[in-house]
């Protein structure tokens, strides 16, 4: 999985919980960015925890507890890219 294919999902999975009201023409899609902080995006204490679990329910592993405080989407699509990788590799079988 490409650093921007997990970008985009980070994007929506932060969109679904950051948008109560589901509105697909909120502006705040447009705000999420690489360099966005989460806080800048109103993203509280409790958001953070619900987004780790959104992200390991889509991604299908656990996250260790100081991701929570990672502070911008980079952070998050960095991590989670560092993970998917390390499990990719993980279940390359060399050839026998």
């Amino acid at each position: 999985m490409t650093k921007e294919q997990i970008f985009i999902k980070v994007r929506a999975i932060l969109f679904e919980q950051l948008n109560p009201t589901g509105n697909p023409k909120d502006p705040l899609f447009d705000h999420i960015k690489m360099e966005t902080k989460l806080d800048s995006i109103e993203a509280d204490s409790l958001d953070k925890v619900e987004i780790a679990l959104r992200y390991e329910e889509e991604f299908g592993f656990k996250l260790d507890d100081s991701f929570i405080e990672l502070q911008t989407v980079e952070q998050h699509v960095e991590t989670l890219e560092r993970e998917i990788s390390s499990r990719e590799a993980a279940t390359v079988t060399p050839d026998a």
